[in-house]
Order: C-alpha cells, then structure tokens, then sequence
C-alpha cells in the first residue's frame, strides 16, 4: 500500500515539474527609479567639448613661408646635379640670328638690314675668334687683320671686306637694296660664317685680344 502511494506521488510531482518547464518564465521585475527627493546619488560634472579653432590668418602666413622656403631649397638642391644644356656656338648663334633677319628682309631699310646683318659677322668674329670687331670701323678692323701677322681669317679677307664695303654703303651712302642684292647680302653673310667657322675652333671666353692702340 506504501509502494502504490509513492509511486502515485512520484508520477504527480514528475507531471506537475513537466507542466512548470513549459511555461514561459516571467521576466524580471526591474525595481522603479526612485524620487527625485529620494535619488542620494551626487550629480554628475558637466562634459566639456574642445572648442576646434581653425587656424588664424598668421598660422596661414607662417606655413606658406615654410611651404615656399621648402620648394625653394628643393629646387636649388635640384638645380645642383641638374646636367648643363648644350652650348650654343657662335656659329649657331650666327645662323640663327641670320634667319630672323631673312624672314624680315623685305621689310627693312637697307640700311637697317646692312646694319642687322654686318652686326651679325662682327659679333660671329668676336665669339669665334677672340678678335674684338664690333666696335672698330671696317677700314680699322681690315688693316688690324692685315698687319697683326697670320690670322685665321686671312683666307676669308676678300669676301669679309666685300661684304663689310656693302653694308657701310647702304648705312652710311644711302645705297638701296634690290629684292637680289637683300637676298644676296644675308647669304654671303651665311657663307663666310659657315666657312670661318670650319677654319678654327672657337676661342674660349674672356680671351679676345684687345684692339690694336691707334
């Protein structure tokens, strides 16, 4: 009889735990805030937020020199192992001088593109030869070559003088120059650089021989 009721009670206990485990648990009660005259907690400080001043106009000043200063010394340290650029001749000056001139030939006077042109060979013989000739006149310049011994441009004198003869007659006589002879007055200008130049190397700067006392 003893056995029949604990078996009983067991099997109610078990049936009354199953029906407890299916049941949704209850959430929890979360206990309500108290009053405001019952809240003992001290008040919190107050957040400071960093005010984020952007830079003034001095601070801009300041940083651009520095800016400009860096570029500045960048360039120049840049400059240093920058390789030099080819030399220009004075041949290659000559020529290129040459062809502006041709390009405004019909333009000027005559006495102008004699003037131009005989300007071009005098600083030519100048830069190639170590001879100073712009300032002298043609007949001082010629007699110099003359009579200061062997010159490089000995070979060259009879067309030098030729041409040097016409230009001072358009500069100085009034002679006008036809379509022919302006065409004609720049290309012996270019032949006798040309030629000149094949005679000897040009002379290095700072070399020119001063022009013979009168």
């Amino acid at each position: 009889m003893k056995r029949r009721a604990s078996s009983h009670f067991a099997a109610w206990t078990g049936a009354v735990l199953a029906v407890a485990l299916t049941l949704p648990l209850a959430p929890a009660q979360t206990p309500p805030p108290p009053a405001a005259e019952e809240d003992i907690r001290p008040p919190r400080e107050a957040i400071v937020i960093p005010d984020t001043e952007s830079p003034g106009p001095l601070r801009w000043l300041v940083l651009a020199a520095i800016l400009t200063g860096a570029g500045v010394g960048l360039w120049l340290w840049m400059k240093r192992f920058r390789p030099p650029g080819p030399k220009v001749t004075p041949l290659d000056q000559a020529r290129e001088t040459l062809h502006a001139i041709n390009s405004q030939r019909e333009t000027l006077t005559s006495g102008e593109l004699a003037e131009k042109t005989a300007d071009v060979v005098r600083h030519f013989i100048a830069g190639q030869f170590g001879i100073a000739a712009p300032r002298r006149t043609t007949e001082e310049f010629l007699r110099s070559l003359t009579t200061a011994g062997p010159s490089p441009l000995t070979p060259h004198l009879e067309v030098l003088g030729g041409f040097l003869t016409t230009c001072d007659h358009a500069k100085f006589a009034g002679s006008d120059f036809d379509p022919v002879q302006r065409y004609a007055l720049i290309e012996t200008a270019g032949r006798f650089v040309q030629a000149a130049a094949c005679t000897t190397p040009a002379t290095p700067p700072g070399s020119a021989s001063p022009p013979p006392a009168s």
